[in-house]
């Protein structure tokens, strides 16, 4: 699975697959939140996906989860974005390493997240993952 939250269904052809990806949601994530989506920019990403030879079936899923993605963050106070992103990215992969934790916590103590609103960013993770 990407780092992004998407499974491919198919076989992955190495880390060129996973490059596009990536560029294709850095440029969703500033589109998104910096310009918004309009003729020109929808234009500007049709242009992007063409000339990363991205699946239509992939770009439509990647699409779908960065909005979801960032609907999520809308729904949390701006200053928690970090830890939302992080874990976020943490559970993309459907497991969370010792290491990984242990980060998250340290976040989670230094932004002042108590147990509840954890609780909740998790669930609504999860639920967003589970969607996808």
């Amino acid at each position: 699975q990407a780092e992004d939250g998407i499974r491919d269904s198919s076989t992955s052809r190495g880390l060129g697959d996973v490059y596009k990806r990536q560029v294709y949601v850095e440029m969703l994530d500033k589109v998104w939140a910096d310009i918004g989506v309009g003729e020109s920019t929808t234009a500007l990403l049709d242009a992007l996906a063409d000339s990363l030879r991205l699946n239509p079936s992939n770009r439509k899923r990647l699409e779908v989860v960065t909005r979801k993605r960032h609907a999520l963050l809308k729904t949390f106070d701006p200053s928690y974005e970090p830890y939302v992103e992080a874990i976020w990215i943490a559970m993309s992969d459907e497991s969370i390493s010792v290491e990984e934790e242990a980060i998250l916590r340290s976040l989670r103590l230094s932004l002042g997240i108590g147990e509840d609103l954890n609780s909740q960013i998790i669930e609504a993770i999860r639920s967003l993952l589970a969607e996808s």
